[in-house]
């Protein structure tokens, strides 16, 4: 996923793992059993913290302090 702008979120690839738990390998680099636990038992709360910035962006751009892109 390198270039897509969801990169840009330290927590990208957690979230993607738990939320596709058929990936086997993401940006080159193969998916840990370990790992894969780690991630569906974050995925509530990466969904949260996403949710989160999405809102903030969405307030930002909407006052003119932010570029829509």
């Amino acid at each position: 996923m390198t270039g897509n702008p969801c990169s840009d979120w330290e927590n990208y690839r957690r979230y993607v793992i738990g939320m596709v738990p058929q990936l086997t390998h993401l940006d080159g680099n193969e998916i840990t059993h370990h790992e894969r636990i780690q991630c569906g038992q974050a995925v509530a709360e990466l969904g949260m913290e996403l949710h989160d910035l999405v809102v903030e962006k969405l307030r930002k751009m909407e006052a003119g302090e932010e570029e829509d892109v």
